[in-house]
This record gives C-alpha cells, sequence and structure tokens, in this order.
C-alpha cells in the first residue's frame, strides 16, 4: 500500500514519486532453529515515465530511494537440538538457545518497470489509473544471527555460545543462508494505482 505524487514534464514523460509500506508475519522453522520473524516492505521510490508511442504504454526507469524491505526475527530451539552450518547441537534447558535474525539488502536500488496507463495526462479526466510491472536490483541478501544461551555438540560438554567454534558456524550459517537468498537479488514489483486529477 502506498501513494505517489505525478508530475507531467512533456506530451511524452513525466514524473513520479512514492511511497510503499507493508508488513507480514511468518512463522518457520529451519535446522531445528525457530523463526517468529516480520517481513517489512517499506520503500521510497522516484520513477521516470516515458510515452514512447504517446499513447498509454509507459517505461519506466528509476531508483528507490530509501529500499526498507528487511526481515526481523526472534530465534528459538524448536526441539532439544539444532544446528549450524551442519553441525549438530543440543541446546542446555536451563540456559535455552535463543536469539535474533535480521536479513537486510542495499537500501538504495535501480528498478525498472513497464506499464499502462497515464496518472497525469493533459487532459480533463480527473479519475486515472496505472499498472505496472517490472523489478528491482537489490543485491545480495546479508543475514545476521546473534544467538546467547548454553550448547554442545555430540560428546561435548555444554558451553556458552559465544565459544570460539560455535560463532565459527554460526558465521559460516549467515554465509549460507544469505547464499540460499541469491535469488533474491531481484525483487519484482507489480502495481495497481488509481488517481485523481485535481
Amino acid at each position: 500500500m502506498g501513494a505517489d505524487f505525478v508530475m507531467p514534464l512533456t506530451q511524452q514523460s513525466g514524473v513520479r514519486a512514492g511511497f510503499n509500506f507493508f508488513q507480514h508475519g511468518l512463522f518457520f522453522n529451519q535446522d531445528g532453529l525457530n523463526y517468529d520473524s516480520t517481513l517489512k516492505f517499506h520503500s521510497v521510490q522516484a520513477l521516470y515515465d516515458v510515452y514512447p508511442l504517446g499513447g498509454r504504454l509507459h517505461l519506466s526507469p528509476g531508483l528507490l530511494i530509501y529500499n526498507g524491505n528487511r526481515i526481523d526475527a526472534n530465534v528459538s530451539v524448536g526441539g532439544d537440538s539444532f544446528s549450524l552450518n551442519g553441525v549438530q547441537y543440543w541446546s542446555l534447558s536451563t540456559n535455552p538457545v535463543r536469539g535474533t535474525a535480521e536479513v537486510t539488502i542495499h537500501r538504495m536500488a535501480p528498478l525498472f518497470l513497464i506499464g499502462f496507463g497515464n496518472l497525469a495526462p493533459r487532459s480533463r479526466h480527473h479519475l486515472l489509473f496505472s499498472i505496472d510491472g517490472g523489478m528491482a536490483y537489490q543485491g545480495l541478501p546479508q543475514v545476521k544471527l546473534t544467538l546467547s544461551g548454553a550448547a554442545a555438540p555430540l560428546l561435548f560438554p555444554y558451553v556458552d555460545v559465544s565459544d570460539p567454534a560455535i560463532q565459527s558456524n554460526l558465521r559460516a550459517e549467515e554465509v549460507r543462508l544469505g547464499n540460499a537468498m541469491v535469488a533474491y537479488r531481484f525483487y519484482p514489483i507489480v502495481s495497481l494505482a488509481f488517481g485523481y486529477r485535481f
């Protein structure tokens, strides 16, 4: 959901600036860890609309000036054990493993849209519409995991998760999860807008 502000420049071009926001809760389990997460879609964009055929078809290069799309999650162990970088650990019941996770991307991102409609025509029509589709290139998502508590690999004593060996696997797990999101370098965009010309 959001709003755009539109201004025509010539008979075949115009500019748009707008903002979008949406949040959605998501719960999932990965390698024995529960992620109680919130997907946050917050962005501010600027577009240059070109109407090459003089009609309603438009090409719109632009930029996500602020790309606040991210995932924030509280992390807990789903059962007695979990794994990091393929290494299985047991969580200490009196000091269970828990923490936070976040997935972030670049704050600015180029985008390109193709659409139909004109939200700022030089006419007397007041009710307007536009539909757009395209994508933004936001780079490889970065994953950050922060855990506390005590854990132990098989047949080893429990240690705090700040232990260097556990931290090494935690950093490797961040890289693995980030690489698994390589497809999300490209952020698909589909929008339907209704407008009113004053």
